[in-house]
């Protein structure tokens, strides 16, 4: 006998807030070139109680998740190299096992969302399944997988591959496993589990049967309570945002201003509503870099104080690494423009680079302007004020219909997140 298996009645259970915000901690820079250098961040983030601590402070600031990025391979620079990747502590250069590290987290937080990277180029539908399941059982059903499809070949190499697949195949794929692991988690539902000393019966096995492809039944329940694990996703390009209508809970949106924010908003909402699901089923969380102090004043001269600590030359290499081109081929005063044109498609992220050109055709003409707008936030928005102008500023966007919430990126770790979170705190008010 096989499960019988309803993806209608696969739900993962609603972020509590009605604006959620989630943290991302991406290492070693976070989102601010050279953050590592800095006195003011942490740099013990090899160690649990960087996690640990982190968890509980985030948590107690009223956040909903913490999400990790991961990738299979440390990222090259434009020779093919890693050389210049890690001997700077560029993007790329340092990556955790989000599992690992969210079931540390999940021993000291109660309601904190954990969000972990797995590849479904590289992992198969029943590990991916079991994984989460367990983070989600130890957490009290608090995980959450963002799925990827990875970006680069050499991430396929480690994985014992020649190369990445094309892009469509890689998100047919992607449709493959997600389907399957959805199937999986249905294998073994929680309320099939008695434990029960007294009738001596320990679970249903009526209720735990494999699939109907024979995977399975999972080795624990893939649901707590009914909710399975929430998805996550972030593609940007068609392709993705098609995958993101038909499987996402939550995406993670990447966007240079509130109105394109909107129109990748109302794109995703449509293709929801043309995969026949209810478009409010998916909460985007628009990624922003927040830089908050106790009055307006106070929080320019904490933006200048950070803009004055980027090394124009060194900003640069970040961005020429970023993109895989040779630094040495670009003056600082290039056009920006034709910088873009000329590596079009080398980061693997067409959301992303979709941004930048949105940057370039805002007003950074060169290259030099254009590394600094990267080096202060990865291309996000700077939302620049005290918490009551911050607050309004992320009302606006979310009254806008350009985001549902927030993926907050920090400068300085844990300075950053802990002086966020009267920000977070004004927004629930607001929500009453």
């Amino acid at each position: 006998m096989t499960s019988p298996v309803d993806l209608h009645r696969s739900v993962a259970q609603p972020f509590a807030s009605a604006i959620p915000c989630a943290a991302m901690i991406a290492l070693p820079l976070f989102q601010f070139a050279g953050a590592w250098r800095h006195p003011g961040n942490r740099t013990d983030w090899l160690r649990t109680s960087f996690w640990t601590q982190m968890g509980r402070q985030l948590e107690a600031d009223g956040y909903d998740m913490l999400f990790i990025p991961d990738a299979l391979a440390m990222a090259r620079d434009h020779d093919g190299t890693t050389d210049a990747i890690i001997s700077t502590g560029a993007k790329g250069s340092i990556y955790l096992d989000p599992v690992t590290v969210m079931s540390a987290v999940a021993g000291v937080t109660n309601q904190l969302r954990l969000g972990c990277t797995l590849s479904t180029s590289f992992v198969p539908a029943y590990d991916i399944a079991r994984r989460i399941a367990t983070l989600h059982q130890l957490s009290g059903g608090r995980a959450a997988w963002n799925i990827v499809t990875s970006a680069y070949d050499y991430e396929a190499q480690n994985m014992g591959l020649p190369g990445l697949a094309p892009k469509a195949d890689r998100y047919r794929t992607a449709h493959k496993v997600t389907q399957e692991v959805l199937e999986i988690w249905q294998t073994f539902p929680a309320a099939g589990l008695f434990i029960d000393t007294e009738t001596g019966q320990f679970a249903d096995s009526t209720l735990i049967r494999p699939t109907a492809e024979g995977i399975g039944p999972l080795t624990l329940p893939g649901d707590v309570d009914g909710y399975r694990p929430m998805l996550l996703q972030a593609g940007a390009s068609p392709t993705g945002m098609n995958f993101a209508a038909r499987w996402a809970d939550a995406t993670f949106m990447v966007a240079a201003h509130g109105t394109q924010a909107q129109q990748i908003r109302a794109e995703l909402r449509t293709r929801a509503a043309q995969a026949g699901r209810d478009p409010n089923e998916i909460t985007t969380l628009m990624g922003i870099q927040p830089v908050v102090a106790p009055t307006e004043s106070a929080a320019q001269q904490k933006l200048q104080k950070l803009k004055d600590l980027i090394d124009p030359h060194a900003a640069w290499h970040d961005l020429a690494t970023l993109f895989r081109a040779d630094p040495a081929a670009w003056a600082l005063d290039d056009a920006a423009e034709a910088f873009l044109e000329a590596q079009r498609g080398a980061t693997g992220a067409e959301g992303f680079e979709n941004i930048v050109a949105e940057i370039v055709a805002a007003g950074a003409s060169t290259v030099g302007e254009l590394a600094v707008e990267g080096a202060v936030a990865q291309f996000k928005p700077l939302l620049v004020g005290d918490s009551a102008s911050v607050a309004q500023q992320m009302l606006d966007l979310v009254n806008q219909e350009a985001t549902d919430g927030f993926m907050i990126m920090g400068t300085t770790v844990p300075e950053s997140y802990r002086d966020f979170a009267p920000v977070i705190q004004l927004l629930k008010e607001a929500d009453g």
